[in-house]
């Protein structure tokens, strides 16, 4: 097992400031020392982390590369402060550069995207005020810290080795780290999460179905034989064959939910299906919501089960006959 007792691969819990708690980050202690992921740049992350590597006999200056499974802020938040201690470069799949370059500029761009969904502009404000609060602990990257890390690429250590596999999806340059039939997953795959593909633009601006990008990334995953899995959050481990099944149901449940909400009003904007569906959630949640609704409604449409048409600047779904 990977990360049995005698293994030299680590799981470190990294707390973050957000909903979903701790990030699980891994160190490999072998030559070369390697973090996978490192959470955000908080006192509390850090003084984590100096338990972690003190536990382990290590120190930053040990720390030769940092890999990161993709750019979301709980995963790289710390990157450009470790890589500054420690000399060591950073790798991450070139379709995440640019979001952890300029984080705030990379999703400001996606507002206007966001606009044709129907979304309050009040929802947009607290987005940009939120993403300005994360600049307090999530460190933008130089690109000159920045190395590639893509589909085929190999890590190799002391004893263990690395096959890189790109599973875009949840992130476009989400990648999982594979050793025969076991992985560290990042957030490629939970028993009781379903990981949202979050709503991104190709480089014309024009929306990404990030959803079946996923879709494909979980075939791929399992056409290769991964069998156990080691997340980025809450999980410790899993099966990933019983986590594929138990989140297809999920997705079925949460699709039948949706066609009940079309059928109300005949004809809605992603906005009032997020009305319908998460009529708690506030506007400070509006990116997460939106990519959610907006992916299920890809893989929707993509079935024959709904369309989507345009009115007035604005997208609209209905249910097809």
């Amino acid at each position: 097992m990977l990360l049995d007792n005698k293994s030299s691969v680590k799981r470190c819990s990294i707390p973050t400031p957000y909903p979903i708690g701790d990030t699980y980050a891994y160190i490999i202690a072998e030559d070369p020392v390697t973090l996978v992921d490192v959470g955000v740049a908080t006192e509390e992350a850090r003084e984590a982390w100096d338990y972690w590597l003190k536990r382990y006999g290590l120190t930053v200056k040990d720390i030769k590369r940092i890999v990161l499974t993709h750019g979301h802020s709980d995963h790289y938040g710390l990157a450009k402060e470790f890589a500054e201690r420690s000399g060591a470069p950073i790798y991450l799949h070139p379709a995440d550069w640019k979001k952890v370059m300029d984080r705030v500029a990379f999703y400001t761009e996606l507002l206007p995207v966001i606009r044709e969904y129907g979304i309050p502009e009040a929802f947009l404000e607290k987005f940009i005020g939120i993403l300005k609060w994360e600049r307090n602990f999530c460190l933008d990257i130089p690109e000159e810290m920045l190395h590639p890390l893509q589909e085929g690429d190999i890590l190799e250590f002391e004893r263990l080795t690395f096959s890189i596999i790109h599973v875009p999806g949840h992130s476009p340059g989400h990648i999982i780290l594979m050793h025969r039939h076991e992985a560290l997953s990042g957030d490629l795959i939970f028993l009781e999460l379903t990981p949202i593909p979050m709503l991104e633009t190709d480089e014309k601006g024009n929306r990404l179905k990030t959803s079946l990008l996923y879709k494909d990334s979980l075939a791929k995953a399992k056409s290769l034989g991964l069998k156990t899995y080691f997340p980025s959050h809450r999980e410790e481990q899993g099966d990933f064959d019983e986590a594929l099944k138990k989140m297809e149901k999920r997705m079925a449940y949460k699709e039948s939910l949706i066609l009940q909400c079309i059928r109300q009003k005949g004809r809605c904007t992603a906005y009032d299906i997020i009305k319908c569906l998460y009529p708690d959630r506030g506007p400070q949640e509006i990116y997460i919501t939106v990519s959610d609704v907006l992916g299920r409604l890809d893989l929707m449409e993509s079935k024959g089960l709904i369309r989507c048409e345009k009115f007035h600047g604005i997208w609209h779904f209905r249910e097809i006959d």
